[in-house]
């Protein structure tokens, strides 16, 4: 179960993605764009830099804050 909101401010946007669940999830790469409004998104937890060409996969309880790169 993937619980995600976008999070608008005078500083850009930012799209929280939660997995509550024990299992490998999937959030379509379409879903993602349209509420974060890019293609390469920058994990500020991670601080990895994503591009989304395919669905996101989020790990057993992992959590992503990602920001347009």
């Amino acid at each position: 179960h993937v619980f995600g909101y976008a999070r608008l401010s005078g500083e850009g946007r930012v799209l929280a993605l939660c997995n509550f669940s024990e299992q490998e999830q999937a959030v379509a790469a379409n879903t993602a764009r349209a509420n974060g409004l890019s293609y390469t998104f920058h994990d500020l937890v991670s601080g990895e830099t994503i591009a989304l060409a395919d669905a996101l996969t989020l790990a057993p309880y992992q959590h992503m804050w990602l920001v347009a790169a």
